[in-house]
């Protein structure tokens, strides 16, 4: 494993603590808090933190539509127009 000690070096030089999940034990003073679940949070994974993101199918269609505005009139575009349209283009 000597990625995994190479990995660790360059956290040690970086600065940054990969054992921040092990937690220091509890120590009780007597009071017995064996009763009480302890709650874990699982941490999100990246594709989960990545899906939050994911644009609604409305918002999505407001998208293509911004990038291709003509779809808007295209459809009631007045053909009688299209001689003069092409002229004037030219």
């Amino acid at each position: 494993m000597a990625s995994n000690s190479a990995s660790r070096s360059v956290a040690k030089v970086l600065g940054i603590n990969v054992d921040y999940r092990k937690e220091e034990p509890l120590h009780s003073s007597g009071a017995s808090i064996s009763s009480v679940e302890t709650y874990v949070e699982k941490e999100p994974t990246a594709f989960e933190y990545v899906s939050q993101f994911k644009p609604s199918l409305p918002a999505f269609q407001r998208y293509l539509r911004s990038l291709f505005p003509f779809w808007n009139w295209i459809f009631h575009y007045n053909a009688t127009w299209l001689l003069g349209d092409v002229i004037a283009g030219k």
